[in-house]
């Protein structure tokens, strides 16, 4: 009746527990339960450990949304260059953690994190290590968004 994440996090199944007990059988959508809930909770688990991490390390972070798997901050222009607060965050979020499988083997997990930089929300680019100053960046939307505007014109128009 109960799980727990690799995290320690429990969770008793009570609906569960009870189907068992009156029915003698589990309803379909217990099982689905059941079986999402140490995979679906591993990733905010990392995020939140990762979110924390960070914000400890860069006091000028700004938290303005977090999602299941994700969370959008900022951070003044003038405090920290862009790299700097990145390589803390994706170090914060490269998190090794242990299961056990159904043979009993303990395994070595790691779920490689993601990240996108930007100036604003809409034209974020994937972060692959480089310096992105102001210029850069703009000079990056501006390519993207021409290559993205040939392809509306192409799906639209049908022009090749």
């Amino acid at each position: 009746g109960e799980l727990s994440t690799p995290f320690g996090r429990t969770r008793t199944f009570y609906d569960f527990c009870g189907a068992v007990e009156i029915t003698g059988a589990v309803p379909a959508d217990c099982w689905r339960d059941a079986v999402a809930y140490v995979p679906q909770s591993i990733v905010p688990d990392i995020v939140n450990r990762a979110l924390l991490k960070t914000w400890k390390k860069v006091p000028d972070l700004w938290i303005h949304e977090h999602g299941h798997d994700a969370y959008l901050a900022s951070i003044p222009a003038d405090k920290l260059l862009v790299e700097d607060t990145a390589k803390i965050i994706l170090k914060d979020l490269d998190f090794t953690f242990h299961i056990t499988d159904i043979k009993g083997v303990m395994r070595e997990l790691t779920i490689p994190p993601e990240l996108t930089i930007g100036y604003n929300w809409y034209s974020m680019k994937p972060y692959e290590g480089e310096h992105l100053g102001r210029k850069e960046w703009e000079s990056w939307v501006d390519s993207t968004r021409r290559e993205e505007s040939s392809q509306l014109v192409k799906l639209l128009y049908g022009i090749y």
